[in-house]
């Protein structure tokens, strides 16, 4: 079995770690966890092959009714507890499946480019992996960060200044990263859903452009 990641108390992203190890570190049924194969992050209490590792809860108890007239404290309307958030990651942190609403991207870039290719992704830049969305352009590649992102930013890179397209595993393990290296001599890093049509779909469109 593929070793998990897991997320904190604090949102951030913790592991791998062993199945059987899980409960060690604090993985609760409404913790977030993910796997290699796995499509998305989810709740550990909702994946049936760690359901062993949370015993089931006691069933609810309801006292009897208080009899009329029997004296006591002080009985108030109970006050309504407040919901219980479920932990995300930050935006920076997740990498969901490639869904891309009609509104967050344009058909068409300003200089009248149809779409290749596009889908979420994480741009590396100054240490942090900002969240967004990639898009290839029949001339160009563009990433658009998340407007909630501390690092908002837009980078552009022109299809013929890309030397090479090459793959790399995020914290050594997860293979999802996306390496695009420069003419100029720089590497531009992406973690990306499904990286092999996504170096095909780049390789394929350079090469039509030289045509």
């Amino acid at each position: 079995m593929d070793p998990y990641f897991y997320t904190d108390k604090q949102n951030n992203q913790q592991g791998p770690v062993d199945k059987n190890e899980l409960t060690k570190h604090g993985v609760n049924q409404s913790t977030l966890v993910w796997r290699q194969g796995m499509d998305n992050w989810k709740h550990a209490g909702a994946l049936s092959e760690l359901a062993g590792l949370f015993p089931p809860p006691l069933p609810a108890t309801t006292p009897p009714p208080v009899p009329v007239g029997m004296p006591g404290p002080n009985r108030n309307e109970p006050k309504p507890t407040a919901d219980v958030g479920i932990p995300t990651l930050p935006a920076d942190k997740i990498m969901p499946p490639p869904y891309i609403p009609p509104s967050q991207i344009e058909p068409q870039d300003q200089e009248n480019n149809a779409v290749v290719y596009s889908g979420k992704a994480n741009h590396f830049l100054n240490g942090e992996s900002v969240g967004g969305n990639l898009v290839l352009y029949r001339n160009k590649i563009q990433f658009k960060s998340h407007s909630l992102n501390i690092q908002n930013h837009v980078l552009e890179i022109e299809l013929s200044k890309i030397e090479e397209v090459n793959f790399y595993n995020t914290l050594g393990l997860v293979p999802n990263g996306l390496a695009l290296k420069l003419f100029e001599g720089k590497t531009e890093k992406f973690v990306v859903y499904k990286r092999t049509i996504w170096k095909t779909a780049i390789e394929n469109q350079r090469s039509q452009n030289h045509q």
